[in-house]
């Protein structure tokens, strides 16, 4: 209870409040509750825990987070930021005063005006009003007849004297819950801890912002890194609350320091303090794995997840012979920085470093993020000042810290295995030439030709070299040698022969090379949602809808695009229904996804000549085989040689000049899987989707880290108190959620949804019941519209609904149309009528033939067969996009399940 008490103090663990007695006026303790609590603390600090976990998170997620993507089929885009909070709350409060006492003296005019006419006034109204009139106002209605009558209730004007049979913890956590889940500003928080107080004949809960920041926040684990305001020159930390002012040593401005408004500076967070709040929930605890469990939870010769990996193994190993002999939970991450704007009118910026934390499942890592540092501002921050600290942090936890996890001490170390960033950063992160220079490339030593006003990549006939951790660290460390002698580049004799086009792409010292078990090659990820989604999609949509000269020219046929993609009705777990051509400038990432793997190849059929969709496929079966739950050695072979094939006739078809950087990286994709596990287990998308969580959290530009931090407060406070408040109290913030399990849940992987219908077989269905060998009692069955297996949905198919997760593959790779969902409630079990549809591959060639037509991207429907079977739900395996057309009907299996954002 060290935690409880640290928390709220000894004076909180009452369990049953009593409504005040008397004329129900507010004491004057209460009184100064509402005036005190305007009082704005100005001290920062950090929380322990990662922001927005779910009230009831889990590694799968929740049945309602399903249901909800029924209920709103639409995405809608983020909402838009709040009004201004924090710092100018002070401020807009004092404005409200003298407005507030300024109506007062208006309306004191106004009475005293009143009451020298005395009803003179009103009498002389009536008068003017003829008797139809005044008969006419009897016969209306009295407004608000209810709450009239309320008003002459004698028990609904005297005070209340319920019992109240909650606790002040409850009290806390449920307004906590309510500020969390409806993203509350700091003076919404003390206006509804003030209403509690109000409500009781003496405060129940801190009266004031000073108070309640003294209890939820934690003041000493924020560490604020100050710069030059003019050339970004580094001051390191400082004690912003005792220096007033710096002069930089290299540009001789001076930079304010304690007025933090003014003030040019980046924020640290604690990861131990972090890493014990999220070890302290049942479910993250239960899930997490050692490395040596993870490795051995692996299968041989398959990539599932980071476990599978290169660099997970390999730094198992390590620690296995390392740490042999150490008591420590050893557990490792990898870490994203990416810009995300904060508001449409300005140009400021938020750039977080976001951890993750490999040795949890792929879900449940990908919502329960870490927030080790946080820059903010109208620039892009430099690489080297911004990391440095980060990377320090992470030297000093991977030698050792302790956290309280569960009333027991932790002994535990922390190691940063990958960065996750796209090409703009991972230049001068990893310390080499930007996507624009000729040796730009982070995997190998390629070097890039000049065409048409650009630096390109084509395919020559010599494999470049790759790169080398060793090598990337004696480069760098001799252009730190010439940069402190002040000496010109060394030549390739000095180099030992490695150095024949100079630095190779070195041009800066990158602060990773400090960070332990780091590796400065296959430790960056080659990220699917920039590279291939944002970058190479977007690049050849843009293409396509570019030069009316060329051959492979699309708008001609908007209009019939346009209507296709309108048609198609996508299986929920794509997340983002189609938008139109016109909207391409605001599509998402996820849509430029979507239509890389299934809308292109089908959509542009007829229109783009079939050389080019040709092409295309290639590209997308490679990704689809990639993206996969389960990759074998000899699938990240077909891929590898799919991507070759690809790049090789997209030199053909479209030119040198197309050869552009992206789709050089293009070429280590495979390596990227064979380091880092399948594609939807390791990309940005969880980060992104971390950004906007902090972005709806910050209402102004004025006190962004105490905005973040005060969110973060929220969370960890809640999360601490969990585990001591009532049933109902817990019961009352998880209703709070969007997302609600209103299913039926039948064993541990099927979860019914929706509302269920009694079961009226036909004579066919009465026939399949009774000779389908599963002992189905049809009388007793009920029929259902939506089914959840294996965090799968599946549902009969409804025209009227945007969506279709109608098609399902099966187990045994057969495909099927599902007619009805039943449910026999004597057996407890589900059972499906089903279809089988028949299907031929779109695709041929060397390159696919070892591929069994189910592991097909892309299949066409040839019929679909009339009589209908009986189907147990274990035997789903994943479900299916079908894309219906005048030119065909067509069939693609989802690749994964991991498309959560």
């Amino acid at each position: 209870m060290e935690d409880i008490d640290h928390l709220i103090g000894s004076s909180f663990n009452e369990t049953q409040l009593l409504c005040g007695a008397g004329d129900g006026s507010s004491s004057p303790s209460s009184s100064s509750a509402s005036s005190s609590s305007r009082s704005e603390s100005s001290s920062h600090s950090i929380s322990r825990s990662s922001i927005g976990s779910a009230e009831t998170s889990s590694s799968n997620g929740s049945i309602g987070d399903q249901e909800q993507i029924f209920d709103n089929e639409e995405n809608s885009e983020d909402g838009k930021n709040a009004d201004n909070e924090d710092n100018e709350e002070g401020r807009n409060e004092n404005n409200n005063q003298v407005e507030d006492h300024n109506d007062n003296e208006g309306d004191g005019e106004v009475n005293q005006q009143n009451a020298d006419n005395g009803d003179n006034g009103h009498d002389r109204q009536e008068d003017d009003e003829g008797p139809e009139e005044r008969a006419e106002d009897a016969r209306q209605p009295e407004s608000h007849p209810l709450l009239r009558a309320m008003l002459d209730d004698p028990d609904f004007v005297e005070n209340v004297r319920t019992e109240v049979n909650v606790s002040k913890l409850d009290l806390l956590y449920m307004v906590l819950g309510s500020a969390q889940q409806n993203n509350y500003t700091n003076k919404a928080f003390n206006d509804a801890v003030t209403l509690i107080n109000n409500i009781f004949s003496s405060p129940v809960l801190p009266t004031s912002r000073y108070l309640l920041d003294k209890v939820i926040m934690n003041h000493d684990k924020t560490k604020f890194y100050f710069y030059c305001s003019s050339c970004s020159s580094g001051f390191g930390q400082l004690d912003y609350m005792h220096i007033k002012e710096k002069q930089c040593d290299r540009c001789n401005t001076v930079s304010k320091i304690s007025d933090l408004r003014a003030a040019h500076f980046f924020c640290l967070y604690d990861i131990p303090s972090q890493l014990e709040a999220l070890f302290n929930r049942v479910e993250v605890r239960e899930a997490l794995l050692t490395p040596s469990e993870a490795v051995r939870k692996c299968e041989p010769g398959f990539y599932s997840d980071i476990y599978d990996g290169s660099v997970f193994v390999d730094f198992e190993a390590r620690i296995a012979t390392e740490h042999v002999d150490e008591d420590h939970h050893i557990i490792s991450s990898h870490f994203c920085t990416d810009g995300s704007p904060l508001f449409t009118s300005s140009k400021c910026s938020i750039w977080p470093i976001s951890l993750a934390i490999n040795e949890l499942p792929p879900v449940m890592r990908m919502r329960n993020l870490l927030l080790p540092g946080l820059w903010f501002g109208t620039q892009k921050p430099p690489m080297d000042l911004f990391l440095e600290p980060f990377v320090n942090h992470m030297q000093e936890i991977s030698v050792g810290f302790q956290i309280n996890v569960n009333n027991s001490v932790w002994q535990m170390k922390l190691f940063n295995l990958g960065c996750c960033v796209d090409s703009g950063a991972r230049g001068p992160v990893q310390g080499i030439k930007t996507h624009s220079g000729y040796n730009s490339c982070a995997w190998c030593y390629i070097h890039g030709v000049y065409l048409e006003g650009a630096v390109k990549f084509p395919l020559g006939d010599i494999v470049p070299p790759k790169r080398t951790h060793e090598g990337m660290i004696r480069l760098q460390l001799e252009l730190d040698n010439r940069h402190a002698e002040n000496l010109d580049d060394i030549s390739d004799e000095e180099s030992g022969g490695e150095n024949a086009d100079g630095d190779r792409g070195v041009n800066a010292v990158s602060p990773l090379i400090n960070m332990p078990n780091f590796n400065m090659v296959d430790g960056f990820f080659v990220d699917s949602m920039h590279l291939l989604h944002l970058g190479i999609t977007k690049y050849f949509l843009t293409k396509w809808t570019g030069d009316c000269n060329e051959d492979y020219y699309i708008l001609l046929s908007a209009d019939v695009i346009n209507k296709r993609i309108s048609s198609m009705r996508p299986p929920v777990e794509l997340r983002r229904l189609a938008r139109e051509l016109d909207e391409k400038p605001r599509w998402k990432a996820r849509e430029f996804e979507n239509w890389l793997l299934f809308y292109c190849a089908v959509v542009l059929k007829g229109i783009l000549p079939n050389k080019y969709i040709d092409i295309w496929l290639l590209l997308a079966q490679a990704v689809h085989i990639l993206s996969s739950t389960k990759i074998s050695h000899d699938h990240l072979n077909i891929a590898d040689a799919l991507i070759k094939k690809f790049l090789i006739e997209t030199q053909e078809a479209y030119g040198e000049v197309s050869m552009v950087y992206n789709l050089h990286i293009l070429y280590h994709l495979p390596e990227h899987v064979a380091r880092w596990g399948p594609l939807g287990t390791s990309s940005a998308y969880c980060f992104e989707n971390f950004n906007g969580v902090l972005k709806r959290v910050i209402k102004s530009q004025q006190g962004i880290p105490n905005q973040v931090v005060r969110a973060m407060s929220w969370d960890q406070a809640k999360n601490i108190l969990r585990p001591h408040v009532s049933d109902k109290a817990r019961s009352y913030v998880a209703s709070l959620s969007k997302s609600k399990d209103k299913g039926i849940r039948v064993g541990s992987l099927s979860v019914l949804v929706g509302k269920s219908e009694v079961f009226s077989p036909d004579e066919n269905e009465r026939w399949l019941c009774e000779n389908s060998g599963q002992n189905v009692d049809g009388d007793s069955c009920e029929v259902f519209k939506r089914l959840i297996q294996d965090k799968c949905v599946y549902a009969t198919d409804n025209h009227k609904r945007k969506t279709n997760n109608s098609v399902a593959l099966l187990k045994d790779n057969r495909v099927v149309l599902i007619h009805k969902i039943v449910y026999d409630r004597s057996s407890d079990a589900v059972f499906l009528i089903v279809s089988d549809v028949h299907l031929m591959i779109i695709m041929n060639g060397a390159e696919v033939v070892n591929l069994h037509p189910s592991e097909h991207l892309l299949r066409k429907i040839t019929f679909i067969e009339e009589e209908k079977k009986f189907l147990s739900c274990d035997q789903l395996k994943v479900v299916c996009f079908r894309s219906t057309f005048q030119h065909g009907d067509y069939v693609s299996p989802i690749p994964n399940i991991y498309n959560v954002f």
